[in-house]
């Protein structure tokens, strides 16, 4: 087997996240990042045991300690609400170039454009988006109007 690219410690969290229940989807969204992109079949994978047998399950402290410090990093919370109204406010901020950004950044649910161009040419930007969020749980995507 060629190298890995989830750490031992990793696949450890992954199997400790699945025995507790939680999706194979929201095990993936911890560990797939733009630097280092994890296949959602790699989780499966681990939950079968074909990838990382070997690695023992993490402890629950160290679980504990990790989807703390994951929420921390993301500055979202564990389950965010469902946004409306004065809420909407409080989800931007200024991104200092005279726009704004989704405040602690984008999450699984929640994905801020600056624009999509509604030509046919562009259409595949609101379609992937759209797309990505139907099959993970549904969410938002703000538009600005202008």
């Amino acid at each position: 087997m060629g190298k890995r690219n989830i750490t031992d410690e990793e696949i450890g969290l992954i199997k400790a996240m699945l025995k507790r229940g939680m999706r194979n989807d929201e095990a993936h969204f911890h560990f797939n990042r733009q630097d280092r992109l994890i296949s959602p079949g790699r989780i499966a994978q681990i939950k079968s045991g074909k990838y990382g047998g070997d690695v023992a399950i993490a402890n629950d402290t160290a679980l504990d300690q990790f989807l703390a410090e994951s929420q921390q990093r993301s500055g979202a919370p564990a389950k965010a609400a469902r946004l409306s109204g004065p809420d909407w406010g409080e989800t931007f901020e200024a991104d200092g170039g005279g726009g704004f950004r989704v405040r602690g950044g984008e999450t699984d649910t929640v994905e801020c454009k600056l624009s999509f161009r509604m030509n046919p040419n562009r259409f595949a930007e609101v379609v992937k988006s759209i797309a990505g969020m139907a099959n993970n749980k549904g969410g938002m995507i703000p538009f600005r109007g202008t």
